[in-house]
Order: C-alpha cells, then structure tokens, then sequence
C-alpha cells in the first residue's frame, strides 16, 4: 500500500472527488466490498493508506483496471 496526502482535486472550480474508501467504491461499482479487497489483494486495484486507519482508492486507477479486465 501507498501513503498519500490529499484526497480531493480542483478542476474548473468544482471538487472532484478522486479517492473512494472501500464502501463509497462498492457503491459506485456495484462490486462488493469482499472483491474489491480480493482485486486489491491480487494486484488488480492499488489500495492506498490515508492516514493510520483509512485506506482509499484512486477512481481513476480503478476505473482503468476494471475495463482493462473486463476486455480480458
């Protein structure tokens, strides 16, 4: 897992929000949260530390990955 800093970007005046903890991914995947930490573990997803207790998704990274298999 990864350390970052900054969970949120600015793009024309408007937050974007660019990392999902697991249960906001679920929500907006449609995937439980039981295969997201399977993808994560096998190397499918990159998991993320936010802090000492939260891990965090990078959307885009995710997004890249599930079409990436989905066309496999």
């Amino acid at each position: 897992m990864k350390i970052i800093k900054d969970s949120q970007i600015v793009a024309d005046k408007e937050v974007v929000k660019k990392w999902y903890r697991v249960s906001e991914l679920s929500q907006y995947t449609g995937l439980s949260k039981s295969s997201i930490w399977n993808y994560a573990r096998n190397g499918v997803i990159t998991a993320y530390k936010f802090g000492s207790k939260c891990t965090v998704f990078n959307i885009d990274e995710v997004e890249q990955a599930l079409l990436s298999k989905r066309g496999a």
